[in-house]
């Protein structure tokens, strides 16, 4: 579905009471369909980022990022948008990958997930950095002390209390 929901679970010191609520979109929806994406929320600028997955209308694999603006509930498509143009090459199209803020609230990290051929490793690393008012992708060569890790797709990551440090575990390679 392109309609967002709200999941409230209550007041911070009351009993957790889960209610779903629809917010009100202003303008066109997102443009794609899609499952096996990820959703990072820019906490300074409320921006919601959609990135990747599957489209539930072709079936293809997406490496498009739509952005909801959690302020006025608008949705764009930063492939287009007059909003901004992002620098760089996007990531392969891919799902079921992670995406994990890092500590300072403007670097995205994609890792992982795969597309129909393959599950993507260790050296398909990919950072979205928003901290200008250009955005840009770049694409880090990874080491490691043991080596690169394989392919894996639906992993779990999280960040780390250093803030820059991820924990991947799971997953498999399809």
């Amino acid at each position: 579905s392109t309609t967002p929901q709200l999941l409230h679970l209550g007041d911070s010191n009351g009993p957790i009471v889960p209610c779903f609520t629809t917010p009100p979109l202003n303008g066109p929806a997102v443009h794609h369909k899609r499952s096996g994406h990820t959703a990072t929320l820019l906490p300074s600028t409320n921006e919601l980022l959609l990135f990747g997955g599957v489209s539930t209308a072709t079936g293809k694999w997406l490496n498009s990022l739509s952005v909801l603006q959690t302020d006025s509930w608008k949705w764009s498509n930063t492939n287009n948008s007059t909003k901004q143009r992002i620098l760089g090459d996007f990531p392969q199209p891919r799902s079921y990958h992670t995406a994990v803020l890092l500590g300072d609230e403007k670097r995205v990290v994609i890792l992982g997930g795969n597309d129909e051929a393959k599950s993507f490793g260790g050296q398909s690393v990919s950072v979205l950095d928003t901290s200008r008012a250009v955005w840009s992708w770049f694409h880090p060569t990874c080491r490691g002390r043991q080596g690169v890790p394989s392919g894996r797709t639906g992993q779990a990551a999280i960040l780390m209390a250093d803030g820059t440090s991820i924990l991947v575990y799971g997953g498999w390679d399809p």
